[in-house]
């Protein structure tokens, strides 16, 4: 539909001499006015508003006084603003650019600043038609006086356009239409309201307007139209994806920006086009917008980053769709339950505790419909991720165990029905095979306590795995928890298999059914490729069961240990380039390379804040142990402190700082048992630091209810509290019951 609108142009300023006018402390020069609605006013409707001047041009709003300014010019301002829909429209020269003469810096600014109102219109209307009445501007030029006219107006604007379209930096509808027309500002009424905004926007905090105006014209200003004849690269981006009804990329852009005051300025803009789809187009728009920001959820590896994000999307934009009446419910459970799992991710349980309530807040809001059942799942799954990460194992497993039974129910039920089952007679469901993982997710957590949970986990496993149907990719976490349950019942070469298959072709399942020898070269092609995968969460998460399995081998004093620890380390080989095939790349020079895969898990810091979050620390904690028990105590001790230092780097990350008690009483059971001088000087130095950092996890836990981790705290200081008897197995025990 073509909306039509009206822009009434007026200027203030030389145009010339730009930089040398700012100095003096003067306004660089303006273009400025109103752009009304078509069907806003009548021709003869500013009439009454026109205020007589002194100027010797008889028109001009520099001749009129200070009280005719506050108690005419600024009511009329106002009333142009709440009676006829006006928004106040301004082109400024803000970064005091002299492109060329003064006609080629004014005609610049007027194009670009109508281009990108054109683009702003279109990113809310879709087609407008807007007819421009800009005030004669009259110049000497040889002696002569020269006016532009209508036509240089088009041709200038035009020539903008093409440029700014073959950058590829500007998209307009191309059933958008312009008409100019240039007029006598003494003589238009409509030019004369042109001139009073244009000089009350250079004046007003001058000593001619009282306070009580000026509250008056900021109050109309705030939603301004003002541009700069210098393109911003992220707003005009933002236009042409609303001109391209992208709503889902706009916002995200918008969201994502670090640019101060984006976010505000074009959110407007965004939630207008939105309104303007009506409710089953923006409906549309926001399921588009929820997979969105569910990709860039699960993407994201700076924490702190996408915390920024997500509670600009929950403290901004979502207050502002509730205010429109948007059906932007499920978009906020979203990103609740994002943001719940990104504190879940970075370990700061807290934080998760209380954000898991606002979800639960959120999905309680969605209606009681069948489309909404899998809202409610999710809401389960991630309560028992928060029972997992607060170490309620078995409360979790439970959890999980409603939650599959529900789905398995429900494939039951709609096997009931003749129609569907003859259409789909061995139907499967995803959302069973991800209800199923998260139960034996729980469960292998606590398989360390009970061994016996190894038949009901690999029995759950084998019937979630036919739920995917014929996609690889899905089946990739089930995988690595089958890798770990097999691992922790000591089957390391089934564990092993089950990781590799993932990623290495030739490597399946008939490998479970007639082994084969596993070879440090085949090791070596696994974290190759894991290494050089594009998403740096899913590169740590294949080192960290990589290495699980790694340290239940050397447990289980499996052959495999040392294969695997070779692999990692690759620091007892020096492989010829011929030798090495596809395995691992070459340095340029050719030269004999050492495969130092563990120099990539110490490349995962955040690049910005060198902060390191899990499962970073699971990585050095489980390939210390393994160093340890291979001889090679210095390397061991520094990725000991690399874990450590990880767990208790941020006060607030409870779960990290759990993690790093069960570190601490690795090492002090190590040390224990390997007894002599120099074991137990530096077994006396650990307990010492242990002992404070159980006060620092008591502190924390101490904000929340955390029945579980302060159960631990208190076993492991009852088991430290004499240093003359201290029970190395005791410490062992504890170390293995903290399972991440």
């Amino acid at each position: 539909m073509l909306k039509e609108f009206d822009l009434w142009l007026d200027e203030s300023g030389t145009f010339t001499n730009e930089r040398a006018t700012v100095s003096e402390g003067k306004n660089p020069s303006l273009i400025g006015g109103w752009l009304i609605p078509h069907d806003k006013y009548k021709e003869n409707a500013f009439a009454d508003m026109v205020v007589e001047s002194k100027a010797s041009e008889g028109y001009h709003s520099a001749g009129l006084t200070s009280s005719q300014k506050n108690e005419e010019v600024i009511p009329n301002l106002v009333r142009m603003h709440d009676e006829f829909g006006g928004r106040l429209f301004f082109i400024e020269n803000r970064e005091v650019r002299q492109y060329g003469g003064n006609r080629e810096l004014y005609l610049s600014m007027m194009a670009y600043g109508l281009l990108h109102l054109l683009q702003e219109l279109n990113a809310e209307y879709e087609s407008v038609h807007l007819y421009v009445t800009i005030a004669r501007r009259v110049e000497k030029i040889n002696g002569t006086d020269s006016v532009i006219s209508d036509e240089e107006y088009k041709k200038r604007l035009n020539s903008c356009i093409r440029m700014e379209k073959a950058a590829g930096h500007i998209v307009l509808d191309e059933n958008t239409q312009m008409e100019f027309h240039v007029d006598s500002a003494r003589t238009n009424t409509k030019l004369k309201m042109a001139d009073y905004a244009c000089n009350a926007e250079l004046t007003i905090s001058s000593g001619m307007f009282n306070d009580a105006s000026r509250i008056s014209y900021f109050q109309i200003r705030k939603d301004a139209l003002v541009y700069s004849f210098v393109e911003d690269y992220e707003e005009n981006r933002i236009r042409q994806y609303l001109t391209q009804d992208n709503i889902s990329d706009a916002l995200t852009t918008a969201i994502f920006s670090r640019k101060k005051g984006l976010l505000k300025k074009m959110l407007p803009l965004i939630i207008n086009r939105l309104v303007n789809f009506g409710y089953r187009g923006a409906r549309v728009q926001l399921d588009q917008c929820i997979r969105e920001f569910t990709t860039d959820a699960y993407m994201e590896d700076d924490f702190e980053e996408g915390e920024r994000i997500l509670k600009n999307l929950l403290n901004t934009v979502i207050p502002a769709m509730v205010q429109k009446n948007l059906p932007c419910e499920k978009l906020h459970f979203a990103a609740e339950l994002h943001l719940t799992d990104m504190y879940l991710r970075e370990g700061d349980l807290c934080s998760a505790m209380e954000e898991i309530k606002n979800a639960e807040t959120a999905q309680k809001k969605l209606p009681d419909s069948l489309e909404n059942i899998l809202t409610y799942y999710q809401l389960m799954e991630k309560l028992a991720l928060c029972q997992i990460d607060t170490f309620q194992f078995k409360e979790a497993y439970k959890q999980m165990g409603r939650a599959s039974k529900a789905f398995e129910e429900i494939l039951q039920a709609l096997e009931l029905s003749d129609i569907v089952h003859k259409r789909y007679p061995n139907m499967i469901s995803e959302y069973y095979g991800d209800a199923l993982c998260m139960k034996i997710y729980a469960g292998m957590l606590e398989q360390h306590e009970k061994p016996k949970l190894y038949e009901e986990l690999t029995a759950d496993s084998d019937v979630a795995l036919l739920q995917y149907g014929p996609h690889e990719g899905e089946l990739e976490r089930h995988r690595q928890y089958r890798a770990f349950i097999e691992a922790q019942a000591g089957n390391i070469y089934e564990a092993c298999i089950w990781l590799f298959m993932i990623e290495l072709p030739d490597v399946d399942s008939s490998w479970l059914k007639k082994k084969q020898e596993i070879t440090v070269e085949i090791c070596l092609a696994f974290l190759n490729k894991v290494n050089t995968g594009e998403i740096q969460a899913s590169r740590l998460y294949y080192l960290m069961y990589y290495t699980r399995i790694m340290y239940e081998a050397f447990v289980a004093k499996d052959p495999l240990a040392v294969v695997l620890l070779q692999a990692l380390l690759a620091s007892n080989m020096e492989l010829e380039p011929e030798q090495m095939k596809d395995h691992l790349h070459i340095n340029a020079r050719g030269k004999k390379l050492h495969a130092l895969v563990i120099d990539s898990i110490s490349q995962v810091a955040e690049p910005d804040t060198r902060i390191e979050y899990h499962p970073s620390e699971s990585i050095y904690w489980r390939t210390a142990y393994c160093l340890y028990q291979a001889d090679q105590k210095q390397l061991a001790e520094a990725m000991y402190e690399k874990a450590v230092n990880i767990c208790f780097q941020h006060k607030e990350y409870l779960q990290l700082m759990v993690t790093g008690l069960g570190i601490q009483a690795e090492r002090l059971s190590l040390l224990y048992k390997e007894g002599g001088k120099g074991a137990e000087k530096k077994a006396a130095a650990i307990r010492k630091k242990l002992s404070k950092e159980i006060e620092s996890v008591n502190k924390a836990a101490s904000a929340g209810e955390f029945p579980a981790i302060q159960a631990t705290t208190k076993e492991l200081a009852e088991e430290i509290r004499d240093e003359k008897n201290c029970n190395w197995r005791k410490l062992w025990k504890t170390s293995r019951m903290i399972s991440f």
